[in-house]
């Protein structure tokens, strides 16, 4: 029983005690000894049902209609006797509503009380949620246009560096600039493996492996370009940052849909 009541409790229900279902028992009981006690003594003081009764005993002495004067004699007991039993009644009634109204008022205000607990809880749940999400989507798109720059950066140096001998000290900035990009990102992603589904977790990455991918191809290029003309730089440059520039917006554009945050 004391599990059964603690799982009313918990979902807003106040159990009313035994004192409660007893003084409404008797309550009852005495209702309806009251309003038995009205029906007989109603049928006893009719002046038909007597004279009915009369008749059948005496059939021929017995007047037709009761006396009026017993009558009159009987109508302050009866007065008496409805006054005290509708005393008892308001009583009764008042006793009964007293000791119920405020287990029930308790009862309801426990119920409002957790619901509007719940419900703030609730918000505050959705708020930490939203800011969590808005705060991966901005890691999100910083860390995709740190390595847009750093790999940009690199291609417009080696397609429109008027020194070549730079290209050594340009290539170890490029190589220590990217991997820490790529390690941002990284990091980035690991963080919605709570805010979005396994499916999308999984696509970012996918892009992750792109990037590394773009990283080695550009490698590549840096290591043999004695291969490659100026003009062949400066095409490559301009075909990756725009290929670059409008993969990350669709990737943000993306999440955000997948966060729900955009409009």
């Amino acid at each position: 029983m004391t599990d059964g009541a603690e799982v009313f409790q918990d979902r807003g229900f106040v159990l009313i005690p035994r004192t409660l279902i007893r003084a409404g028992s008797l309550s009852l009981t005495v209702l309806l000894t009251i309003a038995s006690a009205n029906l007989g003594i109603a049928q006893s003081s009719a002046p038909g049902s007597a004279a009915g009764q009369r008749s059948m005993v005496e059939p021929t002495s017995a007047p037709r209609f009761a006396d009026p004067a017993s009558l009159l004699d009987q109508l302050p007991s009866v007065a008496q006797s409805s006054f005290i039993q509708n005393v008892l009644l308001i009583l009764l009634t008042a006793a009964v509503i007293g000791l119920a109204a405020p287990h029930i008022k308790a009862g309801m205000d426990l119920r409002y009380f957790r619901e509007q607990k719940r419900h703030k809880n609730e918000l505050s749940r959705q708020s930490k949620l939203i800011e969590q999400k808005i705060g991966l989507l901005n890691g999100y798109r910083d860390s995709l246009w740190q390595f847009y720059y750093v790999y940009a950066r690199a291609t417009y140096d080696f397609a429109f560096a008027a020194d070549e001998g730079k290209f050594d000290q340009l290539k170890s900035e490029y190589e220590k600039a990217v991997w820490l990009a790529l390690l941002d990102f990284r990091r980035t992603i690991s963080g919605a493996i709570y805010l979005v589904p396994e499916a999308h977790y999984r696509h970012l990455l996918d892009l992750f492996d792109d990037l590394i991918r773009k990283e080695d191809e550009l490698s590549l290029r840096i290591q043999t370009r004695t291969r490659s003309s100026r003009e062949d730089w400066r095409n490559y440059h301009e075909n990756v940052s725009r290929e670059l520039s409008t993969r990350f917006d669709e990737e943000i554009l993306f999440l955000a849909h997948e966060l729900r945050l955009n409009a």
